[in-house]
């Protein structure tokens, strides 16, 4: 089997529908069976596809984004950190992990690896991340991320429950 190959690049807004279907489809690969079907149809897709083409042409100051795309796949993921946002984020966390996923045929790729040091390098940060997602709590602890005790339920699923991490 070739070893996979990925590249890294800032995504653009010609990139708005891939990302989009990429988001849709790493969630479903992610949580299905833990979130209702919706989350994963249609009209998610569109979702995504706005917040894609407001993070991109409008972007926060302090946003890091990345892609990872193959030549023979296209986008298979991406990364986002900037700012804290989340409310009370712990003192001592200079950055937030928005959000990172890549498509579950990537996985040991190495991509996830260089997606998070693209955005993020050394710096403390703070993430969520589900608390039935054991491949990804494994990922964030080899990073230096350890569970700070806060967590919270997604309002329109509250069976739904993310866990915070925190590296310092």
């Amino acid at each position: 089997m070739a070893p996979v190959t990925f590249s890294l690049r800032e995504p653009r807004t010609s990139d708005v529908d891939e990302l989009a279907r990429v988001h849709v489809d790493a969630w479903r690969e992610t949580y299905e069976g833990q979130l209702p079907e919706e989350f994963f149809d249609e009209h998610a897709v569109e979702f995504r596809r706005g917040i894609w083409r407001r993070m991109l042409t409008n972007p926060t100051e302090g946003l890091s984004t990345v892609l990872a795309e193959d030549e023979d796949s296209g986008v298979i993921g991406f990364a986002a950190a900037g700012p804290p946002v989340s409310p009370e984020p712990p003192p001592l966390a200079a950055r937030e992990v928005y959000m990172i996923y890549l498509l579950a045929g990537h996985h040991g790729s190495g991509a996830g690896q260089a997606m998070l040091d693209a955005v993020l390098g050394s710096a403390s940060a703070s993430l969520w991340v589900a608390a039935r997602n054991p491949r990804a709590h494994r990922f964030y602890e080899r990073n230096g991320f350890r569970f700070d005790g806060v967590e919270k339920a997604d309002e329109r699923v509250p069976t739904f429950l993310e866990r915070r991490m925190v590296r310092p």
